[in-house]
């Protein structure tokens, strides 16, 4: 007997030694944290909270530090839990994911491109342009008095979207504001009561709402920061009552009780759950990460996630759950400025074995690179400059001493290529990245870049231009957008253009090509030329906003 009570002390004292190991390691992670604005570390394990690790400052202006009960805007985490809301209507009979945002929304404007559903809205195939994109391009930000109804009107005053929904998947906060408009006008309540009416108080969220107020009162909520030269300053954007694509005010240990209810809903009918983390499809039938608000995905090590994160406002969050394990971590922070992935990858070795980044477990599962000779002078003819038309940037094909380099900048050092084909190409320490020359049958050239199995990314070959003060001069003017209802003023400096909004610097463009210019934050302008050769008009564009339009005013 008394054998079998050391035995069991033993073991007692193993379990404890191994929980202070993680513990002090966990610290260990928030030590760069501590004299920041805070971050809080959520495990849960086989129904418990298992680590619970704070530091930092809620509130730097008064030095109140971070607790356990700190409430922090979990910004796109949000998006989950309108997901969820519509998923509920559904499950009551009060509208199908195949309706028409027009059955619910009527003055919505019908597009060219097709229908769009809510369906599309909830998997991001609806190819709505990103409100958030609209706003900066306008020069306004969300920190104005904005809500929904003040987003609805800005998206219906669009002339087009991106692609046709259902045909691509493209992240845009557009649609779960509008799911949110959606929720309201079939539920009679607004999202923040529908949820806590159908969600947060069976789950027992107490401290968990969406802010629709900019007046309320939120105890131990946590303000938002982000750094500057100076230091931390204020990202905190009071007067926005914007939800369903953010907006949700949490704390980890509220995300505790919405993590369980994934093993076993208390709420919703029999299928709620498996609705909830099943992925959307294409109109082609192919199955993308997105699902309801989360992404739903194998990782390359092998276990099933569902998660979600999200960056802004002064706010980081992130929720990521290993069903399979019965291990999720939750990292929530009111600095902008950290790095989640990089807290989750430190985190998971602690509780998930051999399992390390994402990029590592790619690596280790890759193939030998099979000796492939490819000529000198047909590599010569893969080297140069070549645009991704969808998110507006470049990259640079070199050669040297034989070898080909993929390079993000001009100027930066590259990465050699290892021929495996005619005309592919990988990386050695990582086969999963292949990169494939076209020529195309009309002339030019293309450069596919395919990281797994994502589909490729398509670059265009173009001949870089530069421009003399003299041609620049072409472009300057005011020119005036219907779609956003505001001018810019274009000036040319140095060989850039700068677009002015009244005597705010927007953005100052530099020339890629002939007729477009970029800024690798912003996007890049598109000019237009009339038969006589002068400027006309141009558009803006990047991932998410295509060809918002631009038309110069006469005699500017």
């Amino acid at each position: 007997m008394k054998n079998i009570s050391l035995l069991v002390l033993v073991c007692l004292c193993n379990i404890i030694a191994g929980q202070n190991d993680t513990s002090k390691s966990i610290n260990k992670i928030l030590e760069n944290y501590k004299d920041q604005p805070g971050v809080s570390i959520g495990v849960f394990k086989d129904g418990k909270i298992l680590h619970h690790a704070i530091t930092g400052y809620s509130n730097l202006d008064y030095d109140i530090k971070t607790n356990k009960e700190t409430v922090y805007d979990v910004t796109s985490v949000s998006k989950q839990f309108t997901a969820a809301c519509i998923m509920l209507l559904e499950n009551e009979g009060k509208l199908s994911l195949d309706d028409s945002i027009q059955k619910y929304i009527p003055d919505f404007p019908s597009y060219a491109q097709g229908e769009i559903t809510i369906a599309n809205l909830l998997y991001h195939t609806s190819g709505l342009r990103d409100y958030i994109r609209i706003l900066y391009a306008k020069g306004v930000y969300e920190n104005n008095a904005y809500n929904n109804d003040d987003i609805a009107a800005l998206l219906k005053n669009q002339n087009e979207i991106n692609f046709e929904p259902g045909t691509n998947q493209s992240y845009s906060s557009s649609n779960y504001v509008l799911l949110s408009l959606i929720i309201e006008r079939v539920s009679g309540m607004s999202l923040g009561a529908f949820a806590k009416e159908k969600i947060f108080t069976p789950l027992g969220m107490e401290k968990t709402l969406f802010y629709e107020d900019e007046f309320q009162v939120i105890k131990n909520r946590a303000i938002g920061y982000t750094n500057s030269d100076a230091g931390f300053i204020t990202e905190n954007y009071f007067n926005s009552t914007i939800t369903g694509d953010g907006g949700l005010y949490t704390t980890v240990g509220d995300l505790f009780k919405w993590n369980e209810n994934f093993k076993n809903s208390k709420i919703g009918n029999s299928t709620f759950i498996k609705r909830l983390i099943s992925n959307g499809k294409l109109k082609n039938g192919r199955t993308i990460r997105f699902a309801a608000g989360l992404v739903a995905s194998d990782e390359a090590s092998g276990n099933f996630t569902i998660g979600a994160v999200g960056q802004r406002t002064g706010f980081s969050g992130m929720y990521y759950n290993f069903p399979e394990l019965d291990v999720t971590f939750v990292v929530l922070s009111n600095n902008a400025g950290v790095n989640v992935w990089e807290i989750l990858d430190a985190l998971r070795p602690l509780f998930i074995e051999n399992r390390s980044s994402q990029t590592a477990a790619l690596s280790a599962q890759q193939e030998p690179i099979k000796p492939y000779s490819v000529a000198t002078k047909t590599l010569k003819t893969f080297t140069g400059s070549y645009f991704n038309p969808s998110e507006g940037y470049s990259r640079y094909i070199t050669l040297n001493k034989d070898k080909l380099y993929y390079k993000r900048s001009i100027d930066g050092a590259g990465t050699e290529l290892i021929p495996i084909g005619k005309q592919k190409f990988t990386f050695r320490e990582a086969t999963y990245f292949v990169i494939d020359f076209k020529k195309l049958k009309k002339g030019g050239q293309q450069l596919n870049v395919t990281i797994g199995q994502d589909d490729p990314i398509t670059m265009n070959k173009y001949i870089p231009k530069t421009y003399s003060e003299n041609e620049l001069k072409k472009f300057e003017g005011t020119y005036y957008s219907a779609e956003l209802d505001v001018e810019y003023t274009l000036k040319s400096t140095k060989n850039t253009l700068k677009a002015f909004i009244g005597t705010r610097n927007l953005v100052t463009v530099h020339p890629l090509m002939k007729n477009i210019f970029n800024d690798i934050h912003f996007g890049y302008f598109k000019f237009e030329e009339s038969s006589k050769g002068d400027i006309v008009s141009f558009t803006i564009n990047d991932e998410t906003t295509k060809n918002i339009a631009f038309v110069k005013k006469q005699n500017s």
